[in-house]
């Protein structure tokens, strides 16, 4: 009886001995694939692996650090805070999971945080400049400007690849402090230094020269100047094609005509209040269109607001506006408007912009037809800008209007959407893409036809354009504007064509 019930106990060790010897074996390889994924770059395969591994054994600090370090290089860092925060709670010496929990923190807009954790991982590596410059940028953005000063010094003097970066921040430190001549020395101790060899990027290299100019610039004009004015003159010429149905206006027909002309644009801004994160600005535009053909009506706009901005409450930037554009002579129209926008910034290459506008338009014009245009817009814009590195960024946006008026014929709803590309070149150049389409629905038909309609209107626009810009100097820029746009309508004489083309010269007093 004893042998057998000694031979049942081994063999009951044996086996559960077998077991976590299997189940161990096991553990290692997975967490040995994970590692592999890892240094392989799959993140996404090793995250799934560690994740698995998480639920299983949720003590083994290891296993969470590895899920936020590949959260993090999957751009997911909200998740990659989670599992660092989840580590360093079993391993609160691991300085490292501070680092990438930092910086994670920091692509989520929270520098507050972002300067605790890498505070704490300095000391331990005080030789990563990559990392103390991250630091320098948090400290910054928090307006902790001796911190960030003091730090990127630092990454000036243990990173000859860094340096000059860090000197652009101080730079730009010292101009947002209002020493603008001491910024000015500093940019030029930057040209200097480049033309001895430092490694840079060709596109930097032009964007330091150009900004030192435009800081020496700020500086003649005076550390404590509030108001900046610029003009913009050009040529604009386009080409109209119009086609017109046979049972509405006209007999069938297409009209063609080409239309040039010359145009202004003065625009004045002064800085009423600048304290902390609240800013109130007051800006002036006129615009004036001379046409060189006599058959067609000079245009005068003026277009006076006043505009309210909080920056730095987390990720957001909010602005709101309200303002008045009145165009005079001939057609003319007073709006009056309000608009509310702010940009949240997801992290270093990801934003988004949300915007609100409400318009009251008032045609001053007695005539019937353009009485029953006055009446009230609602327009809801959304876009998303990527940044791609080197200058280069996308945006996609989509656009809802509505149109309420006094004559039902005239209410309307718009449905958009709008997608942009922008590369820069040598020599502060840089072309921007930009394409949109837009379908409009109207809520009655036309009575002011002739005949009256029976049919509701329904529209819908494209456009493409291409635009170029150079910054001849810190106060001169050229521009130049390539543009078709077409519409599509139901009804025959609603539809048209249109080629631009607007070279102009801008100037910065």
């Amino acid at each position: 009886m004893k042998r057998f019930l000694v031979f049942h106990i081994l063999f009951g060790l044996n086996i559960s001995l077998s077991i976590f010897i299997f189940s161990a074996s096991c553990l290692a390889q997975s967490s040995a694939d994970g590692y592999t994924q890892m240094k392989g770059g799959n993140y996404s395969a090793a995250l799934k692996i560690f994740s698995t591994l998480t639920e299983q054994h949720p003590k083994v600090a290891d296993y969470w650090r590895s899920i936020g370090w590949c959260s993090y290089k999957l751009k997911k860092y909200a998740k990659a805070v989670d599992a660092l925060s989840k580590s360093l709670e079993m391993e609160s010496y691991a300085k490292v999971d501070n680092k990438v929990r930092g910086k994670a923190y920091y692509n989520l807009g929270e520098y507050a945080k972002a300067i605790t954790d890498l505070e704490r991982y300095m000391p331990s590596f005080p030789h990563d400049a990559a990392t103390r410059l991250i630091l320098a940028v948090a400290y910054k953005k928090e307006g902790k400007f001796d911190e960030a000063e003091k730090e990127l010094k630092k990454v000036a003097k243990d990173s000859p690849t860094l340096k000059q970066y860090a000197k652009l921040q101080i730079a730009t430190i010292a101009s947002k402090r209002g020493k603008s001549s001491a910024s000015a020395n500093l940019f030029n101790e930057m040209k200097e230094s480049l033309i001895e060899g430092y490694p840079m990027d060709e596109l930097i290299r032009e964007k330091i020269n150009l900004t030192a100019e435009k800081v020496k610039f700020a500086a003649a004009k005076g550390d404590k100047r509030k108001w900046n004015a610029s003009v913009a003159l050009g040529l604009d010429y386009s080409d109209n094609v119009m086609f017109l149905s046979s049972d509405t206006v006209t007999p069938a027909d297409t009209s063609s005509g080409g239309d040039a002309s010359v145009f202004m644009t003065a625009t004045g801004k002064y800085q009423i209040l600048k304290s902390g994160p609240h800013s109130i600005d007051g800006t002036a535009n006129l615009y004036a269109n001379k046409h060189i053909s006599e058959d067609d009506a000079d245009v005068i706009k003026i277009t006076p607001k006043i505009s309210y901005g909080f920056t730095g409450w987390q990720r957001w930037n909010l602005r709101s506006t309200l303002g008045i554009d009145e165009m005079m002579v001939d057609n003319s129209v007073r709006s009056i408007y309000f608009s509310q926008q702010g940009m949240l910034s997801w992290n270093l290459t990801m934003s988004t912009l949300l915007n609100y506008t409400y318009a009251n338009n008032d045609f001053k014009d007695a005539t019937s037809a353009r009485e029953n245009r006055d009446g009230s817009y609602h327009t809801f814009k959304a876009i998303q800008y990527y940044k791609l590195g080197s200058g280069r960024r996308v945006n996609l946006g989509a656009t809802l209007k509505s149109n309420k008026t006094k004559g039902d014929e005239f209410e309307s709803t718009t449905f958009g959407f709008n997608g942009g590309y922008r590369h820069p070149f040598k020599w502060n150049t840089q072309m921007d893409y930009n394409a949109n389409v837009g379908f409009t629905n109207y809520a009655n038909p036309s009575l002011f036809s002739t005949p009256p309609l029976s049919e509701k209107r329904s529209d819908t626009t494209y456009g493409l354009s291409i635009s170029w810009s150079k910054e001849l100097s810190a106060r001169l820029s050229a521009n130049l504007s390539i543009g078709y746009s077409a519409k599509s309508s139901n009804i025959a004489s609603y539809e048209y064509s249109k080629f631009s083309i607007s070279p102009s010269l801008t100037y910065l007093f």
